[in-house]
């Protein structure tokens, strides 16, 4: 989906709420796709309860209506939401998004001043939170709670703060405990955009209800779907939503004659497949469920969707479908609750991992990848779970990587990593320990990249500095092992990767990443083409990844050079043949 994602919820904070303790426990920086991971009875399921039964209040400014299993036993029956202004920068190092939407709070002469007054308060509040945003907490009754505004504001004097008062407020005289401050934090406090929330819940069922209940649990999914087969003139939008459905079917069976059909009866929901008319529920439990998640959040528009447990029923290779499914083809914002490690590699996505520690839920969010790995630990996942991909093409570093996906999205934009293929990197330095065979007995000298993933190719640069020089014996002895197949090496027709690219992408790549740099040799095929020479004289080295990065984000593919088109098609026809079903143009 080519829309720009919209984020109806940037955060919120929870306190003295059912697992989540006095300590208030920060969600920052919601994306599209929201991931709680964690153990069983960590909190997971409190986080998408809260955001079902009490956001919308929240949204709409009502008193929440809270019983008392909803407070936290242990603690004080206090209970915080929090509402942050995002404050994160443009690509530019500025915070134009934030300064144009407090604008309009001031008259046209104030548009400068009023606004940069603000932010100074604001950046002072982060730093006495110590958080990446500046935060508004409520009570239950939607009281804005002081917190520590009352000093964040002290980074005004009483002069710049009365002046910043009367440009919002037009009122003059007054103090600074009683108006100035409070009034000015009135008027800057964000207004919230009020939402209804979809829960989805774990326990999943497609039924025939003509009441079409509120909840998108697969009761009313007959309904629903009959209703997009056969839409009213004034809704014919509603037949591309089915259409939509249709499509994520045939991806998850691999089978593009599969088709929804809703009989006249309405009873069941039948798939047209290979000739045949059968129940969904024929297909497997797995489908079946998958489709109720998918259906719901292709029917729904713009809403905030909580969803526990997708992955149950699910293989990896389906979870990732499914999530990706939501990401790029639906306009909805997703709050999920899981164990899946396999959703972890969801792009563009927010995960926090959740944990009862001393009998209150904490929240960490994952930022890194060591704090990934440490969630697999906790979730019981062994590096073994993680490598059952159809197929796996090893590189020698993040840059091939890169290339690779560039190159690759060039002739079949619809392959995506992670679900048809997947990259590992080898390390250029291991190579002499590494064998394409399959090794079964114990050897000490060699890893067998066979016995991770029996379908594998090797991209191996040929380090050749000139014309008529062979590969070295490892690089030879590793090219014929992986071409007993299945799959087969590709050996770099120039030194490295880096020689397929176009010569004035490499230029330009170069000249905005070491501007006073000055190049060296000839670009050829042969030639180390990211060396340069620095102020010094000095012979160093671009950034491998920094010029993949600028290439990939401003330059148009060009297979052309050096016979790459030939080697892409040889990987992407392999890609086909490890997923049967598939082909370049169905992705």
């Amino acid at each position: 989906m080519d829309e720009e994602i919209s984020v109806l919820i940037k955060g919120f904070k929870l306190g003295g709420y059912r697992s989540f303790g006095k300590t208030a426990q920060y969600f920052e920086k919601f994306s599209k796709i929201n991931l709680f991971i964690g153990k069983n009875n960590c909190g997971k399921s409190n986080v998408l309860r809260f955001l079902h039964n009490h956001y919308p209040s929240i949204s709409k400014l009502r008193v929440m209506n809270m019983d008392p299993l909803d407070t936290h036993i242990p603690s004080s029956p206090s209970f915080v939401v929090g509402r942050h202004v995002s404050l994160e920068k443009d690509k530019d190092g500025n915070y134009s998004d934030f300064l144009q939407e407090i604008g309009p709070l001031f008259s046209e002469k104030d548009q400068a001043s009023g606004p940069h007054e603000v932010l100074l308060v604001f950046l002072e509040k982060e730093k006495l939170d110590g958080r990446s945003n500046a935060w508004f907490t409520f009570d239950r009754g939607l009281k804005l709670l002081p917190d520590n505004w009352e000093e964040a504001f002290r980074v005004l004097d009483d002069r710049r703060l009365r002046s910043l008062w009367n440009k919002l407020t037009h009122q003059t005289q007054g103090s600074r405990k009683q108006h100035w401050f409070p009034e000015t934090l009135k008027s800057i406090t964000p207004k919230f955009s009020q939402q209804d929330v979809i829960l989805i819940s774990a326990i999943r069922s497609v039924g025939s209800n003509k009441d079409l209940p509120e909840d998108f649990n697969g009761a009313g999914l007959i309904e629903r779907l009959a209703k997009l087969q056969n839409p009213d003139v004034l809704d014919s939008f509603d037949k591309d939503k089915f259409d939509a459905i249709n499509e994520f079917l045939q991806s998850v069976t691999d089978n593009r004659t599969a088709v929804i059909e809703i009989p006249h009866t309405r009873e069941t929901i039948l798939v047209n497949m290979d000739e045949k008319r059968l129940p969904l529920d024929s297909l497997g439990t797995g489908i079946e469920e998958v489709i109720i998640i998918a259906a719901a959040a292709t029917i729904l528009d713009n809403t905030v969707v909580c969803v526990e447990e997708p992955e149950l029923h699910l293989n990896p290779l389906l979870q990732k479908k499914l999530v990706r499914y939501l990401s790029d083809h639906t306009t909805n914002q997703y709050f999920i609750s899981t164990h899946s490690a396999a959703l972890m590699d969801t792009p563009n996505s927010e995960i926090y991992h959740i944990q009862l520690l001393d009998g209150q839920s904490v929240v960490e969010r994952v930022t890194s990848d060591k704090h990934r790995s440490s969630v697999c630990e906790d979730l019981g996942f062994h590096p073994s779970d993680l490598l059952q991909a159809n197929c796996v093409i090893w590189v020698e570093g993040p840059s091939d990587r890169i290339y690779l996906n560039y190159w690759i999205k060039a002739l079949t934009p619809d392959f995506i990593e992670g679900i048809q293929y997947s990259i590992m990197f080898y390390g250029g330095r291991l190579v002499s320990h590494l064998s394409g065979d399959d090794i079964t007995e114990l050897v000490d000298d060699f890893i067998s990249l066979r016995r991770l993933n029996r379908r594998g190719v090797i991209i191996i640069d040929s380090d050749k500095d000139k014309s008529g020089k062979r590969i070295n014996s490892t690089k030879k002895r590793l090219k014929e092992e992986f071409d007993k197949g299945p799959g087969f090496a590709w050996v770099t027709e120039g030194r490295e990767i880096e020689n397929y690219l176009p010569i004035e992408h490499v230029k330009k790549a170069i000249a905005y990443i070491k501007p006073s740099a000055t190049t060296i040799g000839n670009y050829g095929k042969y030639d180390n083409l990211l060396n340069v020479k620095n102020k010094s004289e000095e012979i160093v080295q671009v950034p491998k990844v920094g010029v993949a990065r600028y290439i990939i984000e401003n330059e148009i593919p060009d297979l052309s050079n050096l016979g790459l088109r030939v080697e892409i098609c040889k990987v992407i026809k392999f890609i086909e043949e490890s997923n049967p079903g598939i082909s370049a143009d169905d992705g």
